[in-house]
């Protein structure tokens, strides 16, 4: 019997890769029509949009002004956004201009010390929950419904000065790895109107890989954060289960091994942005993350590959030189910083001897 389930799954790869090649044969790569990014603040991280705020060199207006006028320019092809608060989001950050205009010097330490993102506008997978938008989550049978309360993380991002700009595109209730529904169609990818964006975050993965948002907020249970980051080439972190609240979630349980499973956590652009999100969306458990701790680097061992080898790559689809050369480099970055790396062999026996 295992011999079956090992042969059907190699024969099953096998038509997988003669498809991909038909596919990709026929639907060659089609480029976004929306412009390349020109407004320099779209290129700047959390970091660093925090230091010019606090600096008073930019305002927040203009930072929101910028991401609407971003997300409205590249929407009409990925169709990733399900409903919006533009109107209250430039009132919100009119607030936070007038409180950091008001400041002197030592007033601004202590208004970013209570606010640490204050101006800093973000976007919400549509399942997350933000009050008074969409919440339909895919499902014809929800049409029209608006979420009553925001999530738990959605408010700890409020309370820490952020500014919630929409809702994005998810599958239908999050069960599944492309993000397509019949209430709302298709979520495109950024690089590739004819490749998909991921899911079941994949508004998010493909508006901050089109840089229309400085920072998303998804969730996760089986690759629902990783993958759309994956595909739409930015960065997204599944947190340790339980670490960040996913009340105001759907789905969602009481049930104390499910927080085990869904996890809440932030997609960006800018990998160095992880850790100051992490801080703020973990509230309380935040002293959990360790992020002062030394780390011995030394008793660190990273394993990499580039993909399957021998007969096992005739059955995947071959890494690209991009993914494999960001892989060395990510190697050799790792080497220099002492830590062992090795390359890990067979992985053939990892796919299928493990069954």
């Amino acid at each position: 019997m295992l011999f079956v389930l090992r042969f059907v799954f190699a024969l099953g790869n096998t038509l997988c890769y003669i498809v991909n090649t038909l596919v990709n044969f026929l639907l060659p790569r089609k480029l976004p029509n929306y412009p390349p990014i020109q407004d320099a603040l779209l290129l700047k991280s959390v970091g660093e949009l925090v230091v010019e705020l606090r600096q008073k060199k930019i305002t927040a207006q203009q930072l929101v002004q910028a991401y609407i006028a971003r997300i409205q320019a590249v929407n009409g092809s990925l169709n990733a956004v399900l409903d919006n608060r533009f109107e209250q989001a430039l009132k919100e950050a009119e607030h936070a201009d007038s409180l950091i205009a008001k400041a002197n010097d030592e007033q601004l330490i202590a208004l970013f010390r209570r606010y640490p993102l204050l101006g800093i506008p973000f976007t919400v997978k549509e399942s997350a929950g933000v009050k008074g938008l969409s919440f339909v989550v895919g499902n014809i049978y929800r049409t029209n419904l608006k979420c009553e309360r925001d999530n738990d993380v959605v408010q700890r991002l409020r309370s820490a000065g952020c500014i919630p700009l929409l809702v994005s595109a998810n599958p239908e209730f999050c069960m599944s790895y492309e993000t397509n529904s019949k209430m709302y169609g298709k979520c495109r990818n950024p690089y590739d109107l004819n490749r998909v964006s991921g899911g079941s975050s994949g508004g998010e993965g493909a508006l901050n890989g089109a840089g229309a948002s400085v920072f998303g907020f998804g969730s996760d249970i089986g690759g629902s954060i990783r993958l759309p980051s994956m595909f739409c080439g930015v960065f997204g972190h599944k947190p340790t289960g339980g670490l960040v609240s996913i009340k105001g979630s759907f789905p969602y349980s009481d049930d104390p091994t499910f927080a085990q499973y869904l996890a809440s956590g932030p997609i960006t652009r800018f990998a160095k942005d992880l850790p100051i999100l992490m801080q703020v969306m973990a509230g309380e458990d935040a002293k959990k993350l360790k992020f002062d701790e030394p780390i011995q680097l030394k008793n660190i061992k990273i394993y990499y590959a580039y993909g399957f080898e021998g007969f096992a790559a005739f059955m995947h689809q071959p890494t690209d030189f991009d993914i494999q050369l960001a892989i060395t480099r990510a190697v050799k970055c790792f080497q220099k910083g002492g830590l062992t790396t090795e390359q890990a062999r067979n992985l053939i026996y990892i796919t299928f001897l493990s069954l």
